[in-house]
């Protein structure tokens, strides 16, 4: 049991199936207007997920990677769907079958492409990535290169040549729809963009290589940060995180925020993204806290 874990807040035991499936859909009927029809099943997924894995014992934990990940890997897409009018469903008068009618409805809990693939940020351009027997070589668009020797035993990784690389990268990037360095042209590697993805939207080549070592994956998210989008790698990404602290959360885990004597929804923001939408996401928390809470079996 964690340091610190409140009892009142312990989980251990699953959840009850038809309590669960009560409590998601009243949380989307209230907090997810417009939720598309696979909402329910990919809540489920999710919740469960996180109810049989021993790294997560705290109901507020959950409540918040749940909360992140709701507000996080949601997009709009288009679902063919039963008409409706005026509360009855719509029938075909001939086949006697629904009306079906194309509508464009909220999908959640699906680890995504960042809205506009981070267009208009520094981390939008592509980034040209050299697999060399020390590490990488990577070179920005802008013409900046770095050398990175990855060190797997303690999964961390170590500049070696190259210069304007900081923990927040905000002296990092490249221009969005800047010109082309000759550098980058000639540059040797695979070319990436490194926008965010996933489930808590890893951003930055520097960010998926960080996360990748600290996660156990080696290299293997900065030469392929598609694999971000599978689901038990976004999900293990976004239970590492905010347990650990490692990788993207620079050192800001759960813990910090939820023990005997605390609980702080707001303030657990800052292990993805500083204070943004931190009130937001912590309403989000406070619903899935009483979900999740209900739906526990004793």
């Amino acid at each position: 049991m964690p340091n610190g874990l409140n009892t009142q807040y312990l989980h251990v035991k699953g959840f009850d199936p038809a309590k669960l499936q009560t409590g998601i859909f009243e949380f989307l009927r209230k907090h997810q207007p417009g939720y598309a029809p696979t909402a329910a099943e990919t809540s489920t997924r999710i919740i469960n997920r996180l109810g049989s894995d021993p790294r997560v014992t705290d109901i507020r934990y959950m409540a918040y990677m749940l909360a992140t990940a709701c507000h996080e890997a949601k997009e709009i897409k288009k679902f063919s769907v039963p008409k409706v009018i005026k509360g009855k469903l719509a029938l075909d008068p001939k086949t006697k079958q629904p009306v079906m009618v194309d509508r464009k409805l909220w999908e959640i809990f699906v680890p995504i492409d960042e809205l506009g693939q981070g267009k208009g940020r520094p981390y939008f351009e592509p980034v040209k990535v050299e697999k060399i027997t020390e590490g990488a070589l990577i070179t920005e668009k802008d013409g900046d290169q770095f050398k990175i020797r990855a060190d797997l035993n303690r999964k961390v990784f170590k500049l070696t040549e190259g210069t304007g690389l900081t923990t927040d990268r905000k002296d990092g990037g490249s221009v969005s729809g800047g010109p082309v360095a000759i550098k980058y042209k000639d540059a040797a590697g695979d070319e990436h963009q490194y926008f965010g993805r996933g489930l808590v939207q890893l951003t930055w080549w520097f960010g998926y290589l960080q996360s990748s070592l600290a996660f156990g994956y080696g290299m293997d998210l900065l030469l392929d940060p598609e694999k971000v989008k599978n689901f038990e790698v976004a999900y293990d990404i976004m239970v590492q995180g905010m347990t650990t602290g490692g990788g993207y959360a620079n050192g800001r885990k759960c813990s910090d925020y939820f023990s005997d004597v605390n609980t702080d929804y707001v303030k657990a923001r800052a292990m993805i993204n500083g204070s943004d939408k931190a009130n937001d996401i912590a309403s989000l928390a406070l619903a899935f806290e009483t979900l999740l809470t209900d739906a526990r079996l004793p």
